[in-house]
């Protein structure tokens, strides 16, 4: 129930960044949140910080972006 809640509004947020920006703003959201997971993931063992690259957190970041590598940081953080 919780998971199809998050996806609806990540649906929404998707929809809603392609109306207002275009297709090509939603592109470049989706690719620099893919590869900063993947920057992520590659520099946290400096950092004490265990994100696995799974498809959770691949599809929240492509679709949310950078705000959401940041909301996984904290919550790994704390």
């Amino acid at each position: 129930m919780i998971a199809a809640a998050l996806s609806a509004a990540a649906l929404l947020v998707m929809v809603r960044t392609i109306r207002k920006n275009g297709a090509a703003s939603a592109f470049r959201t989706a690719l620099l949140g893919a590869v900063s997971l993947f920057l992520l993931h590659h520099i946290q063992g400096r950092f004490g910080l265990d994100i696995p690259i799974n498809p959770f957190n691949l599809t929240g970041s492509i679709i949310l972006g950078i705000p959401f590598l940041i909301c996984l940081v904290v919550i790994r953080m704390c």
